[in-house]
């Protein structure tokens, strides 16, 4: 390891989680500062849906 930070990590605050499920993954991404990927992660790690939206409709994510 070099020490050096990984800037592509997102700390996740109590907030944040609070935030997932309420907006689709990308708007959400983009308020936070992160990337689109981490916030599906992070959302289906705590077995939340996301918002309906065609991405979400097309994976079949919505309504499991």
């Amino acid at each position: 390891k070099l020490g050096i930070p990984n800037a592509c990590r997102h700390k996740w605050r109590p907030e944040d989680d609070e935030l997932l499920g309420t907006m689709p993954d990308d708007e959400l991404a983009r308020l936070l500062g992160c990337r689109t990927g981490a916030v599906k992660a992070r959302r289906q790690s705590l077995r939340r849906q996301c918002k309906p939206t065609k991405s979400c409709t097309a994976s079949g994510a919505w309504g499991r």
